[in-house]
């Protein structure tokens, strides 16, 4: 099993050991000088490590999702925390303007292709991808949440929606001209590719990008299903040199041409996180977080990223604790340990 921490906190449960250090000085004073210092001008140290604290998780209310980094999408099937998946939305630009393919083209094969960038989860627990064409517009100036919907068409464009793809993060693609790095690659369908784009070859719908972005809403990468754990794969699509959707055809005078859609600035990217409101998380989580039992903080307290779990901490008597005293706080620390080890 192939597991990274760069989405640990997604599955990990912790509890809360407080230890609020309140130290003034961590080295001993100077001795020179205190001879003639007033007593009632010098400092003294004092340490605590009890505090009153209270604390619970709930759910997170609203992240936006628009124009991030990295583009996450994927299924995890967690035992405390149930199924999230994720998924993103992106829009499309042409390589160029007023576009023809001539000398009678025929069209081999449709690629999603999108650089990886990290993942988290098990890699070798095949994951259901499903790729949809957008119905309706995105817009790169509008906000984004991880709850928005995007709809579809309907039918995915997969060559294959039955697939179950497990993730080589540190496989190269090696072609015949060129060697790059691992990458997330999805079949599509030779006629969804022929009657979206080469049939519109040297037509109004082609010639430019706000055009092409009126005719061809975008697509939306999901994930369906997953066996075992699943997992989530980080992409770089933005700006990549590599990623796209590739169009392999060939004509009457060249045996392999390629024809590729770009993600770039001006391509509205978004992503989504489903956790199905927790429905079929563990019972600890559900009545802390969906049922607001906040008693049960005391024990346990969760985190989730992609808009899913938080946690409030509160000191209700932290400033009750130095009213009326002048004093210079020199570190205070917050310990919290994973119930659950690495």
């Amino acid at each position: 099993m192939n597991k990274t921490n760069i989405f640990k906190s997604c599955t990990r449960l912790i509890v809360v050991l407080i230890s609020l250090t309140l130290i003034s000085c961590t080295k001993e004073p100077d001795s020179i000088g205190l001879d003639v210092q007033p007593p009632s001008d010098r400092l003294g140290t004092n340490f605590t490590d009890t505090t009153h604290i209270i604390a619970y998780s709930i759910r997170e209310d609203s992240i936006v999702t628009s124009a991030l980094s990295q583009n996450v999408v994927g299924w995890i099937n967690d035992p405390y925390f149930g199924t999230m998946s994720a998924g993103f939305a992106t829009q499309f630009n042409l390589p160029s303007r007023d576009v023809h393919f001539e000398y009678n083209p025929v069209l081999d094969s449709v690629v999603l292709v999108i650089s990886y960038r990290g993942f988290y989860g098990d890699t070798t627990a095949g994951v259901n991808f499903k790729v949809y064409e957008l119905s309706n517009d995105l817009f790169d100036d509008s906000t984004y949440y991880q709850f928005s919907s995007y709809p579809t068409y309907g039918k995915p464009i997969n060559y294959n929606s039955s697939l179950y793809y497990t993730t080589q993060i540190s496989t190269p693609v090696i072609s015949a001209t060129d060697t790059t790095g691992a990458q997330f690659r999805i079949r599509l369908s030779n006629r969804w590719g022929q009657a979206k784009i080469f049939d519109k070859s040297g037509q109004p719908e082609i010639a430019g990008n706000d055009a092409f972005k009126a005719y061809f809403k975008g697509l939306f990468i999901t994930a369906d299903d997953a066996r075992g754990l699943g997992h989530l794969v980080y992409l770089g699509i933005n700006k990549s040199t590599t990623s796209g959707v590739y169009f392999y055809y060939h004509n009457d005078t060249d045996t392999a041409q390629t024809f590729r859609l770009l993600v770039e600035d001006d391509c509205a990217r978004v992503n989504q996180f489903n956790h199905r409101n927790y429905s079929n998380a563990c019972a600890q989580v559900r009545n802390q977080v969906i049922n607001k039992d906040t008693l049960l903080g005391a024990n346990q307290l969760y985190l989730q990223p992609g808009g899913g779990i938080n946690t409030y901490i509160k000191f209700p008597t932290l400033r009750d604790q130095f009213k009326n005293r002048r004093v210079i706080i020199n570190r205070a620390e917050l310990v919290i340990t994973n119930l659950i080890p690495n």
